[in-house]
């Protein structure tokens, strides 16, 4: 005879305890390791999305104004693929709780938070629509992006019901966005080409948002290399390399945002560590910088790092430096009166009174060069949409989200490495969202992944003696 499963909850669980939880998954549905066959076809959709680009591979794309022939692509009026597939799974997933309306409604760790920045958000809307500044033109494509992101959240939260699936999900995301940068890199950027030139007069390896999403594969390689989870010398070094590698091709490419936030989130994951490791790590940084610098001071990738740096920081008078001062000037003069407390919410233009080049403003939703949606300084959408009082909030809620997760990373260590690293990157993807689609999706996976990490991690306390 098989032995009973376990009755305990899955708040009961850590996430390496892989013993059976039979109150997860609907007995009178059939599982595998706790994923029915909805669950399944969530967790294909996601992956299938997740290795998608949406920006066009080559600068030929873009001068076209043609959206890149990709999943992203396929729309049913308004809404893309993915969201009809996630309203699908919805109705497909809660058609047993219509059999049996006593059953409750099966809920995650972050569900509340994402229930009062989506109330925030309605709320910022409604009182933007009584002012008058959201433009119905740009309204679908300012919302879409959270609505993905909480399309890309629901499919995982509802997908995962054991520590098993966890662990194959979470080091799935990193693998995956690895294989498709390098992808794109081989097919676009060493084998055929991008036919974007940077500043410097090279073409670019790699102009989709993969160079940004890299940050994630390298936040778990430094999250395994830091926290000593390999042996031997091959798979540390392999580590290693990916980390070098991603810096490599936001360096060539000259992706200043991509190269701050993967230097941001390096830097950040090595901060967590034992100071011994840290200490290591510092010097063997130091060590081959300066060797770079003595060496091969005139290197291809020592000179874009510089520039890149320099051109972030506003040290280089270039193009990309002039378009982002003259819209933090342009900012200052949208926003006026109560705007600066609650936003002009989603969907709202501004004013370009210092027009730079359409080809560096437009993000294909139809702007001018004297009216435009999306921006180029690092945060400004957020504060233009929402205010300082919405972004207090917002802030306030992630946070105490974020806490919870790094607390929860605290019960396991072998699974806390995952945990740590999804933490250290989802403030910087929720920072780009609004840049880009799959951008969002890949948030939403990554608050997902935080959340059931959260309830698999999580112990109940004990019931009071009658």
């Amino acid at each position: 005879m098989h032995n009973a499963p376990s009755l305990r909850a899955p708040s009961d669980r850590l996430i390496g305890d892989d013993t059976p939880v039979a109150l997860t998954v609907p007995t009178n549905r059939p599982s595998i390791h706790g994923i029915t066959p909805w669950s399944g076809l969530a967790l294909a959709v996601v992956a299938f999305f997740l290795i998608a680009p949406q920006s066009p591979p080559t600068a030929d794309l873009i001068a076209s104004g043609q959206p890149a022939p990709t999943l992203w692509s396929l729309r049913a009026g308004p809404v893309n693929l993915l969201e009809v597939m996630a309203v699908v799974l919805a109705l497909a997933s809660a058609a047993p709780y219509l059999v049996e309306p006593a059953r409750s409604f099966a809920r995650s760790a972050l569900d509340p938070i994402l229930v009062l920045a989506v109330s925030l958000g309605v709320a910022v809307q409604a009182v933007a629509l009584l002012r008058g500044f959201p433009t119905p033109r740009y309204v679908p494509t300012d919302v879409e992006r959270p609505l993905t992101m909480l399309a890309g959240y629901f499919l995982v939260t509802r997908s995962i019901h054991d520590p098993r699936t966890w662990r194959i999900v979470s080091g799935g995301l990193a693998v995956l966005l690895g294989c498709a940068a390098a992808e794109v890199v081989l097919v676009h950027g060493v084998i055929g080409h991008t036919q974007f030139f940077t500043a410097q007069g090279r073409e670019a390896l790699l102009i989709t948002e993969d160079s940004l999403l890299l940050i994630v594969p390298a936040a778990f390689a430094c999250g395994m290399l830091v926290e000593r989870r390999t042996r031997g010398l091959l798979r540390p070094a392999a580590l290693v390399l990916i980390i070098l590698a991603a810096a490599a091709v936001d360096a060539f490419s000259l992706r200043r945002g991509a190269l701050i936030a993967l230097s941001v989130v390096v830097v950040t994951r090595a901060c967590v560590l034992p100071r011994r490791a840290l200490a290591s790590l510092i010097v063997g940084v130091a060590i081959l910088g300066a060797a770079v610098a003595l060496i091969v001071p005139q290197a291809p990738v020592v000179r874009s790092v510089s520039y890149a740096v320099r051109s972030a920081t506003g040290g280089q008078a270039d193009a990309s430096t002039a378009q982002r001062s003259g819209e933090r000037r342009d900012f200052a003069r949208n926003v006026t009166g109560a705007s600066w407390l609650v936003g002009k919410g989603m969907g709202s233009p501004w004013n370009a009174y210092e027009p730079g080049p359409r080809e560096i403003a437009s993000y294909g939703s139809g702007e001018t060069a004297f009216i435009r949606l999306g921006w180029h300084a690092t945060g400004l959408d957020w504060l233009y949409k929402f205010g300082l009082g919405g972004v207090a909030v917002i802030l306030t809620l992630l946070f105490v989200g974020l806490r919870r997760g790094w607390l929860a990373a605290r019960a396991h260590p072998c699974n806390g490495t995952a945990m740590r690293s999804l933490v250290v990157v989802c403030p910087v993807l929720l920072l780009f969202s609004f840049t880009n689609i799959r951008i969002a999706f890949v948030s939403g996976l990554v608050l997902a992944l935080i959340s059931t990490g959260i309830d698999l991690n999580a112990r109940r306390s004990p019931a009071p003696s009658a």
